[in-house]
């Protein structure tokens, strides 16, 4: 191996780990551009009739849309409100759930497999690495219900992080067949509620500090206070573990 790969490149293990972070980084970034550049593009409300009449016309194609949010950082809950209108809470539940649970395995599966190196590699150096990831190997599921239910999370971001984290994609499927059940149902049933394109309008520009959306914020605020106490806990308990592992080696 010549100098300049020795100081530039390094091994080729870890060149090829510096090049997949950088990839992983730079799709990340395309892939949020794009989701801010469209809804940039739709400053005013024309977005909700374009999205209306979209549904109006084919269910799967609103499906599809669902999926491409929870992969392009762009906001479901709004999306849930429109298929509430359209399809009502029953039917509608069925053209959401599909693209919100594939959703949630592909970019799951994407942050497991992509994102797994930098992340285990941040969380090493704040000395919790292992910990962390074998009690979010056994309970990746719980932690997975307990994020669905913080609605102030970007939900496509959830999806990510998840996978980064370790979970396993058929945990966060799971996770999010059970933790979205209330944000899911609260937006199809203020959707349902909505006779005219004008009360949509209003319904989905309303501030997330009144009603039931005040109310999913507060269940959520009591989830996240949750999910912290049980991370502490478990990795509490890892450390007593490991003590007890050590005292008991001869």
């Amino acid at each position: 191996m010549t100098l300049f790969q020795m100081v530039f490149m390094g091994t080729n293990a870890s060149y090829m780990n510096r090049q997949k972070t950088w990839l992983s980084l730079t799709l990340l970034l395309i892939l949020l551009a794009a989701g801010i550049y469209i809804l940039q593009d739709r400053t005013g409300t024309s977005w909700i009739l374009d999205l209306w009449m979209l549904g109006r016309s084919s269910p799967e194609l609103y499906a599809l849309l669902i999926l491409f949010a929870a992969l392009f950082f762009l906001p479901i809950f709004p999306l849930g409100v429109i298929a509430g209108m359209i399809f009502g809470i029953g039917t509608g539940y069925l053209v959401v759930l599909p693209g919100v649970l594939l959703g949630a395995y592909i970019a799951g599966w994407l942050g497991n497999t992509w994102l797994r190196a930098p992340t285990q590699r941040w969380i090493r150096r704040h000395h919790i690495g292992a910990k962390l990831d074998t009690a979010l190997a056994q309970e990746g599921i719980r932690f997975v219900v307990l994020v669905r239910l913080v609605p102030i999370l970007p939900f496509s971001v959830q999806n990510y992080v998840c996978g980064a984290l370790g979970i396993k994609p058929r945990q966060v499927l799971i996770g999010t067949l059970v933790g979205m059940q209330p944000a899911l149902f609260t937006a199809l049933y203020l959707g349902h509620l909505v006779t005219d394109f004008a009360q949509l309008r209003e319904e989905i520009m309303r501030s997330p500090f009144s009603g039931l959306r005040l109310l999913l914020l507060v269940g959520g605020f009591i989830a996240l206070l949750i999910m912290g106490l049980w991370l502490k806990n478990t990795l509490q308990k890892s450390n007593t573990e490991t003590v007890d592992s050590n005292l008991s080696d001869p």
